[in-house]
């Protein structure tokens, strides 16, 4: 797995990058300032917020943080894949407001219209949350890394002719809700809260598909051939789609534990 900065750097080194910048930027940073929220009113009627984001090139990490009060973006951008550069003002980068959307709060994430010269330029985008009920990601050419959300997801990254990029995906609750992760290369990493269910189908485009672990729960109905696994979670009826065009999947529910202390609700393939 390589990192949205250099193909040497592990991909969860670069998500720890990236919420260092988040960090530094919410701290103060005069050279990357937040991006404005518009629609905040919103929250008073709705306290947990859905993300609708859209990132034609770049990168996009999204965490939970339970003692944010307020929806922050940050937005830098840069010439070269994987190195932003370019420090001013994340509005400049990115549009953020939130709206009301069948009563529920809805903040959505675009890239503004800029000029010629920086039109291709790669934008990494931070967006931390106090709670996040729904995700919808669409990226391209970098990582997507998405911490404590809940709620149904939708993750494409790449696809139509454009590059993908690694995943990394992990609930803090339980999900229940239908779930989809595609990438159009790249490997991806997705770990399920105690307590999830679903109608779970993996799909790997060139025939790598690794390490399959329900440390927790029951997965019964199981059908595996290499590049390819189908199982239902906890009698789950939601469907759980997810594929790589091009790498391998891992996927755990539960938090790790050593040795085997539940052999029944334990299964674990791995195909080459």
């Amino acid at each position: 797995m390589t990192s949205v900065f250099s193909k040497s750097i592990p991909a969860r080194f670069a998500a720890a990058c990236l919420i260092g910048l988040g960090t530094m930027a919410l701290g103060g940073c005069k050279s990357a300032p937040p991006v404005t929220v518009t629609g905040l009113d919103a929250l008073k009627r709705s306290p947990s917020v859905a993300l609708d984001v859209e990132n034609p090139k770049g990168s996009v990490l999204v965490y939970v943080d339970s003692e944010a009060t307020t929806p922050r973006v940050i937005a830098r951008a840069g010439k070269r894949t994987g190195e932003p550069s370019e420090n001013y003002n994340g509005d400049r980068w990115v549009t953020a407001k939130i709206t009301e959307t069948d009563g529920r709060a809805v903040l959505t994430v675009r890239n503004t219209e800029r000029a010629p010269e920086e039109a291709n330029y790669w934008v990494q985008l931070i967006v931390v949350l106090p709670s996040c009920d729904g995700v919808r990601i669409k990226n391209s050419e970098g990582l997507v890394d998405v911490r404590g959300v809940s709620g149904a997801v939708q993750i494409e990254n790449g696809g139509a002719g454009l590059p993908g990029g690694p995943v990394q995906f992990e609930s803090s609750k339980p999900i229940t809700a239908p779930v989809t992760i595609t990438t159009a290369g790249g490997n991806v990493d997705v770990i399920f809260a105690t307590g999830t269910t679903g109608n779970i189908e993996l799909l790997s485009g060139n025939g790598m598909l690794a390490n399959i672990s329900a440390w927790t729960g029951q997965l019964e109905h199981s059908t595996h051939k290499p590049g390819s696994f189908k199982g239902v979670l906890n009698r789950g009826q939601n469907p759980v789609k997810i594929k790589t065009n091009e790498g391998q999947i891992d996927l755990r529910v539960g938090p790790y534990r050593f040795g085997n202390p539940h052999i029944k609700y334990y299964k674990q393939w791995t195909f080459s």
